[in-house]
């Protein structure tokens, strides 16, 4: 196998004669990214590019651009880069979140918890999973049921395979927020919810799969670097996602209650010094009235 003029040796291939779930996409295969417990302990591409000294070590990260078709302008596209990373193109972060993977096979994290709008949605899993071969956001059906009865306040919507809400503005929807490993991350409306005029499709799903799935809505929020070697997910805000609404947010929130509080306190103890000051002289010149002068004793 030759990748990039330099050949893998020894990689082991699986033969498919059909995929039933990309006839419309050209392609001559599919790439694993997961563990080799997934694949009966054979090497990975990963793997066996990093044993062939290709690349420095056995990682990977994933940059899912926004460009739509018919649009005009140019955006930066989807992309792969094998045993490292581009921080500074593919985000504006400064350095990335590290989350810890834990024994599976999969890409799977902890899932702390789900919030939305600072209200926390009850779960019924603490697993979430990476994947980027599905373009939804997919949950156990109760976890789902809960979030879209959080998610649908103020629209009208019905529940297909999907749920469709009638809307005129992305911003009417919340912000999902992921606590993953204890650290919180973001999905915006406009990653999780395709907008076709004034009808929303909301981009989440059930299945019994008994974890949550994170697909393409939440990989296209975040630029993700793979550490198979460390068992390790970093994550940082891709370039190419929308800016996460402060005001939806419960960190802001609170952050804008204990300014304003702050705030309050300054001025109340800079109004009382400065009116100290002003009265100070005012006092003086009665207290020298009311003096009584010395009379020198004869």
């Amino acid at each position: 196998m030759i990748i990039a003029d330099k050949t893998v040796k020894n990689q082991d291939f699986v033969l498919a004669k059909k995929l039933s779930k990309f006839n419309d996409l050209p392609t001559d295969g599919m790439i694993g990214l997961a563990f080799p417990e997934l694949s009966e302990n054979m090497n990975t591409l990963v793997q066996s590019m990093a044993d062939a000294k290709i690349i420095k070590s056995a990682t990977f990260s994933l940059f899912f651009g926004d460009n739509d078709y018919g649009r005009k302008e140019e955006k930066e596209s989807s992309a792969i880069i094998f045993g490292g990373n581009n921080i500074k193109k593919y985000s504006n972060d400064n350095g990335f979140v590290e989350i810890n993977v834990f024994f599976s096979g999969f890409w799977s994290v902890i899932l702390t918890r789900m919030e939305i709008n600072g209200e926390q949605v009850k779960i019924s899993t603490r697993t979430a999973i990476f994947d980027s071969g599905i373009n939804l956001l997919i949950g156990p059906p109760s976890d789902v049921l809960n979030v879209f009865s959080k998610v649908q306040k103020g629209n009208d919507c019905v529940l297909s395979d999907l749920l469709i809400c009638e809307c005129k503005d992305l911003n009417d929807f919340p912000v999902l927020e992921f606590v993953l490993d204890s650290k919180r991350f973001y999905v915006n409306p406009k990653e999780y919810i395709a907008k076709d005029k004034n009808t929303c499709y909301v981009l989440i799903s059930s299945a019994r799969v008994g974890v949550w799935l994170l697909g393409n809505p939440f990989l296209r929020s975040y630029y993700t670097d793979y550490n198979m070697d460390r068992r390790i997910i970093s994550l940082a805000r891709s370039s190419s996602a929308s800016k996460v609404h402060p005001e939806k947010s419960a960190f802001w929130l609170i952050m804008l209650i204990i300014l304003s509080s702050t705030l309050t306190i300054i001025i109340g103890v800079l109004a009382r010094y400065f009116y100290l000051k002003r009265r100070e002289p005012r006092v003086q010149p009665q207290n020298e009235e009311r003096m009584i002068p010395l009379v020198p004793l004869t």
